[in-house]
């Protein structure tokens, strides 16, 4: 079993330090045999830097810039899938944010968890 984590890049460092937190105590719960080497993460600011910062060595999947001028999250989020059997998002309005439609897209409701921060 691996695991892409990913969430709001905006978040400043003190709320995305504690959203990290948040989200290692919920997948001991559900994985406790899961080991950091099970966990990918994203390249961007705010979780995904939390998520690296405290945990070193994370896989970490690159993002590349789309025509817009923003992260390809679907590109990413393609290449994550390869890998991670679950993405869970970490956000506080989720089903408003661009990361959690590109997820969607690419897990299913069963591979997609979503935690309201």
């Amino acid at each position: 079993m691996k695991v892409f984590l990913t969430g709001d890049r905006s978040l400043p460092p003190q709320v995305s330090y504690l959203a990290a937190l948040v989200a290692f105590q919920d997948l001991a719960q559900v994985h406790p045999d899961l080991t950091p080497e099970d966990v990918l993460t994203g390249d961007l600011g705010g979780f995904e830097s939390a998520v690296r910062f405290l945990l070193p060595g994370v896989r970490v999947v690159e993002s590349t810039v789309g025509p817009d001028g923003k992260p390809d999250l679907d590109a990413r989020h393609g290449e994550a899938i390869k890998d991670a059997d679950e993405c869970w998002v970490f956000h506080p309005d989720p089903l408003d944010s661009r990361v959690y439609a590109s997820a969607a897209k690419f897990w299913d409701d069963e591979g997609l968890q979503v935690v309201t921060l």
